[in-house]
């Protein structure tokens, strides 16, 4: 009798220790946009998007720069889509996917930005999300079936750091750099 309490007991302890030390529950919010890019998606009839590491490289600098822009720590203006020549010279996302090595003819940035002051239902990263979902749609990017690879990144900044020059806030900014089939750099 003693060993099956002892066995109990053990199992008990086992299982509350395991509990624990889990992960909090806390939700990836680069799971949560893929998820409604991939649902947004699949409802145009296209084939499913290919994740690409180079694409979430350049998707993960974009929402780097978007987040400092928004703390007032950026010396600059973040890469942009498309816009004008002098735009898109200093900092479009088809000059930065180059850099990275990536070599298409066409390509895409959506971007998301969600605070409290951003109108609709939901927290900041479902602003940001739904923002970025119906950029792509408004633009027809998401059925486009030319477009096959994409990289996707979000932020969920809780204003811990403090900005310099307003009161800080919360707020989420997201990016999703869609691409064409890769090409063959001409040599």
């Amino acid at each position: 009798m003693q060993l099956v309490k002892r066995v109990a007991l053990s199992i008990t302890a086992t299982a509350a220790l395991a509990i624990s030390f889990a992960p909090t529950s806390a939700a990836d919010p680069t799971a949560h946009l893929k998820a409604e890019i991939d649902a947004a998606r699949s409802e145009s009839g296209c084939p499913p998007l290919q994740l690409d590491p180079v694409l979430n490289g350049v998707s993960l600098r974009v929402a780097h720069e978007m987040d400092d822009y928004v703390r007032h720590s950026s010396s600059f203006l973040p890469t942009g889509g498309e816009g004008p020549p002098v735009v898109e010279a200093s900092g479009g996302v088809l000059r930065v996917m180059r850099e990275a090595g990536y070599s298409t003819a066409k390509a895409k940035l959506l971007e998301g930005y969600g605070d409290y002051r951003t109108g609709g239902t939901g927290d900041n990263e479902a602003k940001a999300i739904k923002g970025t979902v119906l950029q792509g749609l408004g633009f027809e990017v998401l059925p486009d079936c030319t477009y096959t690879k994409y990289g996707i990144s979000a932020i969920n900044d809780d204003s811990s750091q403090g900005w310099p020059s307003t009161p800080p806030r919360t707020y989420a900014v997201t990016a999703v750099v869609m691409a064409g089939d890769r090409q063959v750099p001409q040599r």
